[in-house]
């Protein structure tokens, strides 16, 4: 896998990640996003207005002649885990939150954290969140690589 240089928030959410209590950690469960299919968990918006969004991300699969970014979308639900009616109808993963890469994406399973803004005037009223990343080769192949979503948490 070609390395791409990531956000520099990356090492800012490792260490809000070590400040967090346990008893903050989001119950979601992990799944993997490949070329052909993104992954999605839902997550608890204990915040109705958040500033950020903090993912754990690891490499499940390295294609090392592929260059990977990973589009994060969110996007609110309501409480019966339905779409709020806020992102829409085309676009079933939600709002474009941002980008990221692994700065080095060497291990299989190296767990990496990032933060991303909440975008603008997003708000989370029935305390549900759906996050969904994609992975994108900026038009390259994206080869065989997996991203696993492993955590996702909105913060204030």
């Amino acid at each position: 896998m070609m390395l791409v240089p990531a956000s520099a928030v990356a090492k800012a959410a490792k260490k809000v990640e070590d400040r967090l209590p346990a008893a903050a950690e989001a119950a979601s469960l992990e799944a993997i996003a490949t070329a052909d299919h993104p992954a999605a968990i839902q997550i608890t918006a204990g915040l109705e207005r958040p500033s950020r969004l903090s993912l754990v991300l690891a490499p499940t699969k390295i294609d090392p002649a592929a260059t990977v970014y990973i589009n994060v979308y969110l996007r609110p639900m309501n409480g019966a885990g339905a779409a709020d009616g806020s992102a829409s109808v085309a676009d079933e993963r939600g709002t474009l939150a941002g980008t990221v890469a692994f700065v080095q994406a060497e291990a299989i399973g190296a767990k990496e954290s990032f933060l991303i803004n909440v975008p603008k005037d997003m708000r989370f009223s029935q305390g549900m969140a759906t996050v969904t990343i994609a992975l994108d080769g900026n038009g390259s192949s994206l080869g065989d690589s997996a991203i696993a979503l492993i955590r996702a948490r909105l913060l204030k």
